[in-house]
C-alpha cells in the first residue's frame, strides 16, 4: 500500500497546507487581478488569463513580475483609471507662488 486516503503523514500535510493551498491562492488572486486591473485592454486582459490558465506556475508568475502598476492618488488609496492618466510628459507641477502654500 503506497499510498491510502486513510493516512495522512506529516509530510502530507505540510506540503497541503503551506505548498497547495498558497499556491491557489496565489493563482486564483492572480485571475482576479487580471479582470480588475484598469490599465490592461481587453486583449491584454485574454493573453494574460490563457497564459494563468494554460501555464499557471509560469504564467502566474510572469503576470505578477510583469503586470503594469495600477497609479494611486497619493494619500487618497484611490487607484486612478486609464482615462485620469495624462500622456507621459505631461505632468504639471504647482507654480512657484503656490509651492509655499
Amino acid at each position: 500500500m503506497w499510498f491510502s486516503n486513510t493516512v495522512w503523514t506529516f509530510w502530507n500535510v505540510f506540503f497541503l497546507m503551506f505548498i497547495w493551498i498558497p499556491l491557489a491562492c496565489v493563482w486564483v488572486f492572480a485571475i482576479f487581478d487580471v479582470f480588475r486591473h484598469p490599465l490592461l485592454s481587453g486583449l491584454a486582459k485574454a493573453c494574460w488569463l490563457v497564459a494563468i490558465v494554460i501555464l499557471p506556475l509560469i504564467g502566474t508568475v510572469c503576470y505578477l513580475i510583469f503586470r503594469p502598476e495600477v497609479p494611486v492618488v497619493y494619500g487618497s488609496g484611490v487607484p486612478i483609471t486609464a482615462g485620469d492618466i495624462p500622456p507621459a510628459g505631461q505632468y504639471s507641477r504647482a507654480a512657484p507662488s503656490q509651492q509655499g502654500q
